[in-house]
């Protein structure tokens, strides 16, 4: 099953470049939840490349910095991508309410999109290290991802936050639809008023990314976390035993690490890629891309086009 890791590799790169296509209008629009759901994606899917490439059939340390800082960062996408899907659940719901007098500035939104897309992962991942019994796993062709320490502060660090996050997300999902299926008229009277930087057809989108995502995110984030507690040990959390030997990479070869994989595991490895592809999908290809990407494309051959002069009309005397 060796191949599967390249394809996997080139999958990683591709969705790199596909998720960030759509990048430029969105930060115009100011939709900074689908900005922070790109950004947060596109994180995972380099790592993942960098990885892939660096440890392609070895475990040599080539740096132990990298090898924390992109476990760390791995794990902060399993954060940052369900809280970015929760901004824009949130973001729909708010544009659902009403007329502006009850829509927050677009300012105040911002902030709580950076708040939750980003300073509830960031202090989650900083929180990470307190359960942390090692620096890092070293896994052959994987990479480097973060470890887990089966105690009671990493069940409620690690695996809990995804699940309460998807959680609330699904709360305004639901609210949302409510709100599409009854109030469908006045929604799109809203949307065409021009008040609001987004059209029913983007909406609707963006309502059924948040829907698929936020159905996925609570069974997957429960999975993963009823795999990590089954899977190994509970231990107490002692802190000079949990510490003991914090800075050790454990090295784990492709054939052990197959041997004791789960269903999970191999999904988890797929995951940023599929959440790229799904946005793409409904972004990436709706026929305001397609109008962008055909004019930077005219824009790149320009210096290399040169239109024929026409022709000279030459009268006989």
């Amino acid at each position: 099953m060796a191949y599967l890791h390249h394809v996997l590799t080139v999958c990683n790169f591709l969705a790199f470049l596909l998720i960030l296509s759509p990048l430029p209008w969105h930060i115009q629009s100011w939709n900074t939840g689908t900005c922070f759901y790109m950004l947060w994606c596109a994180l995972g899917c380099l790592i993942h490349f960098i990885n892939a490439i660096v440890y392609d059939g070895t475990l040599e340390v080539q740096s132990a910095i990298w090898c924390e800082m992109s476990g760390r960062l791995g794990a902060a996408t399993s954060y940052g991508i369900p809280a970015a899907v929760l901004c824009i659940n949130r973001r729909l719901f708010i544009i659902s309410r009403g007329g502006s007098h009850r829509t927050p500035s677009r300012r105040t939104m911002v902030i709580a999109d950076i708040g939750i897309a980003v300073l509830i992962p960031a202090v989650l991942t900083c929180l990470i290290s307190l359960p942390q019994g090692h620096r890092s796993d070293l896994l052959e062709d994987i990479g480097c991802l973060q470890p887990y320490y089966n105690t009671v502060p990493a069940i409620m660090i690690q695996g809990l936050p995804p699940i309460l996050i998807g959680l609330t997300s699904g709360v305004y999902g639901v609210l949302n639809v409510r709100v599409l299926y009854s109030r469908q008229t006045e929604l799109k009277r809203l949307l065409s008023a021009g008040n609001i930087t987004i059209d029913f057809s983007e909406y609707y989108r963006l309502f059924c990314l948040g829907t698929i995502d936020a159905i996925f995110t609570i069974p997957l984030a429960t999975w993963t976390m009823y795999t990590l507690m089954t899977h190994t040990p509970f231990r107490p959390w002692i802190w000079a035993d949990v510490k003991l030997d914090y800075n050790s990479i454990w090295l784990l070869p492709r054939p052990y690490w197959e041997s004791y994989s789960s269903v999970q595991f191999k999904v988890g490895q797929w995951f940023n890629v599929l959440c790229a592809l799904v946005f793409f999908a409904f972004f990436g290809c709706s026929k305001e891309a397609r109008a962008r990407y055909r004019r930077v494309i005219l824009w790149a051959i320009k210096p290399f086009y040169k239109p024929k002069p026409p022709p000279q009309i030459q009268f006989k005397e």
